[in-house]
C-alpha cells in the first residue's frame, strides 16, 4: 500500500485535530482555573478589607473616650446677648412682604435649607425668649403662605433656590427663570425637619404644613433606600441621581424616616466609611469622590452640629462629631488660631463656599459647590 495513502492522510489529519482539541480544552480549562482562583483571591481580600474595616469602625464607635456632652441649662446674661445678636441677621434680612429670609445679607436669593434653617431659627428665638408668640406666628403664616404658592420643579419638588421678593424660581444664571435647576433631598429634608417640629411644638400650624407638603412628590427624594435628587441637564432634560456624602446623608436620611420614606442604605454610611488622620486625630471620611451633583466628598461641622442640635447624636455620629471637634481643637493648639470649618455663601448668588476639615483626602481646603 502506498505510505502517503489518502487513508493515512486523513488518520494524520484526524490525529492533529484531536491533539488541537485537547490543547484548547486543556488551555480553556487551565484558564477557567486561573479565573476561578483569581476571583476566589480577590474576595478573599475583599472580604479581608471588610472585616479589616468594620472591626476598626466598631472600634471607633465604642471608643472609651469620654466625650462630654452639656446638658441644657438657662442661658447666661452672654448667651442671652449672644441669641439676640444672632437673630438681627433675620430681623434685617426678610422679606416683610413674603417672610422669606435672604441666603445672603442683602441678597433677594434663599437656597431650600435656609429656609429650613429659618424655621428652625425662629423656633429657637421664640424658645429663648427673644421673641414673642405673637411676632413668632406672624413670621410663620407669611412663610407658610409663601411657600404654598412656591412653583416647584418640574411640577414636583422645591427648586434649589427662589427670589424672596417674587417667589420665582432662579436658574443657572442666578436669575429668575420659569423652569429652574432641580432640587436637592439633602436640602428639602431640612425644611421637612422644621416641618415636623412646628406640627409637634405649634399644632395649629398643622393644616398648612399639610398643604404644602401635599402639593410635593415626597417619594421621588428617595430610591431604593439612598437620597435621591434631581437635576436640569444641557439638553433641558430632567434627570434623577443619586445625592448625599458622608454626615449630610446621614442627617437627611433620619428626618425622611420621620416621613416613612425607606433610607436603610443612607442611613448606614458604613459600606463608604474609612478612618484616617489628620493632625494626629483619627477621622472618619467618605470614600466615594466628590462630584458637583451627587455631592461633595468633605468634612465639615455643619452636618454634626446640625445633626445634635436638631436630632440628637446616635451611637455612630457622636463619635463622629467628636472627632471633628477634636481635629479643630488639636489645630488651635498648634497654630494658636480657631479655624472655622463649614458653609458659607460668596457676594454671587449661587456662590457657596465649603470651608473643611478635608476634601477628596487633601486636608484644610475650601473649595465651591463644582
Amino acid at each position: 500500500m502506498n505510505s502517503d495513502s489518502p487513508y493515512r492522510r486523513r488518520s494524520r489529519r484526524s490525529g492533529r485535530r484531536r491533539r488541537e482539541r485537547l490543547l484548547r480544552n486543556v488551555s480553556y480549562a487551565l484558564g477557567l482555573c486561573a479565573v476561578v482562583a483569581l476571583g476566589m483571591l480577590g474576595w478573599i481580600v475583599f472580604q479581608r478589607v471588610e472585616q479589616d474595616r468594620a472591626t476598626a469602625w466598631r472600634r471607633f464607635i465604642s471608643s472609651d473616650t469620654d466625650i462630654p456632652i452639656r446638658h441644657p441649662q438657662p442661658l447666661t446674661a452672654e448667651e442671652v446677648r449672644w441669641a439676640g445678636a444672632a437673630w438681627q441677621y433675620f430681623e434685617r434680612n426678610t422679606s416683610p412682604r413674603t417672610g422669606l429670609p435672604a441666603s445672603v445679607a442683602g441678597g433677594r436669593t434663599v437656597h431650600v435649607e435656609d429656609i429650613g434653617t429659618y424655621l428652625l431659627a425662629s423656633i429657637a428665638a421664640h424658645r429663648l425668649g427673644v421673641i414673642e408668640i405673637g411676632a413668632f406666628n406672624d413670621r410663620m403664616s407669611r412663610v407658610f403662605d409663601s411657600l404654598a404658592r412656591l412653583p416647584l420643579f418640574d411640577g414636583a419638588l422645591p427648586n434649589h433656590a427662589y427670589d424672596i421678593q417674587k417667589l420665582g424660581m432662579i436658574g443657572r444664571d442666578g436669575e429668575m427663570d420659569v423652569v429652574g435647576t432641580g432640587w436637592s433631598a439633602v436640602d428639602i429634608s431640612r425644611l421637612l425637619l422644621a416641618f415636623k417640629i412646628i406640627c409637634w411644638e405649634y399644632p395649629y400650624f398643622t393644616p398648612q404644613v399639610r398643604d404644602i407638603v401635599g402639593r410635593w412628590q415626597l417619594p421621588l427624594l428617595v430610591n431604593g433606600g439612598q437620597m435621591q435628587g434631581a437635576h436640569l441637564s444641557r439638553t433641558g432634560r430632567v434627570v434623577l441621581h443619586r445625592e448625599g456624602r458622608l454626615g449630610y446623608e446621614e442627617y437627611a436620611a433620619r428626618v425622611m424616616a420621620l416621613y416613612n420614606m425607606e433610607t436603610h442604605r443612607a442611613g448606614d454610611g458604613r459600606s463608604h466609611i474609612q478612618l484616617t488622620h489628620i493632625d494626629g486625630v483619627e477621622l472618619a471620611i467618605d470614600t466615594r469622590p466628590s462630584f458637583p451633583i451627587e455631592g461633595l466628598s468633605l468634612v465639615t461641622s455643619d452636618p454634626y452640629i446640625a445633626h445634635g442640635l436638631e436630632l440628637g447624636w446616635n451611637r455612630e455620629t457622636l463619635p463622629m462629631a467628636f472627632q471633628v471637634f477634636r481635629v479643630q481643637r488639636q489645630r488651635f493648639a498648634t497654630i494658636g488660631e480657631p479655624t472655622a470649618v463649614g458653609a458659607g455663601y460668596l457676594e454671587a448668588p449661587s456662590g457657596r463656599v465649603h470651608c473643611a476639615l478635608i476634601v477628596d483626602n487633601r486636608s484644610w481646603r475650601c473649595v465651591d459647590d463644582d
